[in-house]
């Protein structure tokens, strides 16, 4: 990208923006949309682009108060979606749900929403109340693999084991080589590694058959340990 997008219309601009951002140019981004924001300080397209750029660099309190000002200058179901996804990530768990639902209110085919909220109710342990919001988004996108590896999560904190394993191999076909939730047998080591503990006593055999989410899913290694440490209770 040459400098001389300074001089082109702001459209053009928040379309380089776009591109940047596809590519992985967050830097370059970002320099644009604050040039954006120096002429024209409420313009909400560059605000959620900031908002964005400030995601994908993890900077979650940015991300909040870009789009925070966004959408009191326009509300549409992708910013309120990701500033959901963004209390989410900072544990404000409830005011994540508002925003995640208003975002379906205002778009019922908005698969990330419905799939954010569902991880929103998990972490809720509203388990059920998961399940049903993935049954429910199951239909619009049959083949997004992060609707069956959530559901495995959620399968798992219920005791349906058999069924979370099911969940986990679908979504492991789903997703082929996008290697974010790529599913592997459960091992000793593996579960030394997640628990921190040290060696223990060999888990039992429908643990041992269990699909887990590799180390990138620290979530479901968390619904794992707590899942193991009631069989070995016996509770």
């Amino acid at each position: 990208m040459t400098e001389s997008i300074k001089n082109t219309g702001d459209d053009q601009v928040l379309a380089a923006i776009a591109q940047l951002v596809r590519v992985g140019n967050l830097k370059r981004a970002r320099k644009l949309c604050e040039q954006v924001l120096g002429r024209t300080p409420h313009d909400v397209d560059a605000l959620a682009w900031l908002g964005q750029i400030c995601m994908d660099e993890d900077r979650w309190s940015d991300a909040i108060s870009n789009f925070d000002k966004a959408l009191q200058l326009r509300v549409d179901p992708w910013t309120l979606g990701n500033l959901g996804n963004c209390y989410c990530k900072t544990g404000r768990l409830a005011e994540a749900e508002h925003c995640l639902r208003g975002a379906i209110a205002l778009k019922p085919d908005l698969v990330r929403a419905h799939v954010s909220l569902a991880v929103v109710l998990h972490g809720l342990r509203q388990f059920d109340a998961a399940l049903k919001q993935l049954e429910a988004v199951s239909q619009l996108a049959a083949h997004d693999h992060h609707i069956p590896m959530r559901k495995g999560c959620s399968l798992t904190e219920l005791g349906r084991l058999d069924e979370a394993q099911d969940a986990f191999a679908e979504a492991g076909q789903l997703a082929a080589r996008f290697v974010y939730p790529r599913l592997v047998a459960f091992d000793q080591s593996a579960f030394d590694s997640i628990s921190g503990t040290g060696p223990a006593i060999p888990p039992p055999q429908v643990m041992q058959e269990l699909y887990t989410v590799a180390v990138r899913e620290p979530a479901f290694q968390r619904s794992l340990l707590r899942t193991w440490q009631r069989l070995k209770s016996g509770k």
